[in-house]
């Protein structure tokens, strides 16, 4: 049974190896890899450094997976952030290990080009994502899978920033005005997320220290106006 307050208590406890937390807050406003700017971040990949909290994520992905009726015949990730978690979830399963390729093979059969493994058409797949911001990635191999013939049965991240989806970057993102969910099922599957913004972010905050002479009321501020501006719900931590 997924419980998410317990996911909740093991993403903000967890310390990686250099003292890194899962979710964290900037001094400023600082570019994420979807080319927003943001006060806050989310960094799965610190719970894939060992093997019991990797262990441990899998559980509640699975969980999740099983209260909400998703059975794929495999996961495969969004490259390559999350190999080691997905390459984990298909050992569970006991399926096929497959990836998407990072970027398309030129030589040899079209199975070959995007994907590493025995892919075939007609596969039942989980796309996984640590982090949903703009969705544009997510949306990009849900497109691959879906014109190779898998059938994508949902896809699904650890946390969805609860943001406005975007095409393009920086000078060329076009914001589309609605959710990450909204924009996935435009495409042809349904989103799911273990947890998102608006309940994990007041509890993150309420645990942060800021380093010296950052003063927290002014982040707090920051993410209430970054969410005004881009953001599908409203994200006010002034009284934290």
């Amino acid at each position: 049974m997924f419980d998410q307050q317990e996911y909740h208590d093991f993403i903000l406890n967890h310390v990686g190896v250099k003292g890194e937390r899962v979710i964290g807050f900037y001094p400023q406003q600082t570019e994420l890899a979807s080319g927003r700017m943001s006060y806050w971040y989310w960094n799965g990949r610190v719970l894939l450094d060992y093997a019991r909290p990797l262990e441990t994520l899998s559980c509640y992905i699975l969980n999740f997976c099983t209260e909400n009726n998703i059975s794929p015949d495999y996961f495969m990730n969004v490259p390559e952030g999350v190999n080691k978690l997905t390459d984990r979830l298909n050992f569970v399963l006991g399926g096929k290990q497959v990836q998407m390729r990072a970027k398309p093979k030129e030589r040899g059969p079209p199975r070959d080009a995007n994907f590493i493994g025995p892919v075939e058409a007609g596969d039942r797949v989980v796309i996984f994502e640590d982090v949903t911001t703009t969705g544009e990635s997510l949306a990009k191999v849900l497109e691959k899978c879906l014109d190779f013939g898998l059938d994508v049965i949902a896809t699904l991240c650890e946390c969805n920033r609860m943001e406005q989806a975007a095409t393009g970057r920086k000078a060329n993102r076009v914001d589309l005005g609605y959710g990450v969910d909204k924009y996935i099922a435009g495409i042809g599957a349904t989103h799911y997320s273990l947890t998102d913004a608006t309940k994990i972010i007041p509890a993150a905050f309420e645990l942060w220290t800021p380093p010296r002479g950052v003063k927290k009321a002014l982040i707090a501020e920051g993410l209430k106006e970054e969410y005004q501006d881009h953001g599908i719900v409203p994200m006010d931590l002034t009284a934290v």
